[in-house]
C-alpha cells in the first residue's frame, strides 16, 4: 500500500519542481519525512503526509534551484524564460 500510495502521489506533475535537481530533493524530502515519521518504519499515513509536505517547500525548491539562462552568464541575473 505504501509504494502504491507513493507511486501515485509523487507521479503528479503539477507538485513537482521544475528542475531534474529539484525533483531529486523532493523525493528524497518525501522518503526521509516518510521513514522518520513513525517508530515503526513506512507507513501509508506517513507517506501521504510526508508528500503534502514536500508540496509546501515545492516553490522554495524552484527558486533555490532555478534553471540558467543559455545566455545568462551570471546565474543570479538568471529569470524563468517567458
Amino acid at each position: 500500500g505504501v509504494l502504491l500510495t507513493s507511486f501515485f502521489l509523487l507521479g503528479d506533475p503539477a507538485t513537482l519542481p521544475l528542475t531534474r535537481k529539484g525533483t531529486a530533493l523532493f523525493a528524497l524530502g518525501a522518503a526521509l519525512l516518510s521513514s522518520g515519521l513513525t517508530p515503526e518504519g513506512f507507513s501509508i499515513r506517513s507517506a501521504g503526509f510526508a508528500i503534502l509536505t514536500m508540496n509546501l517547500l515545492t516553490p522554495w525548491l524552484d527558486v533555490w534551484l532555478k534553471p540558467v539562462s543559455y545566455k545568462t552568464k551570471d546565474p543570479i541575473k538568471a529569470t524563468y524564460p517567458s
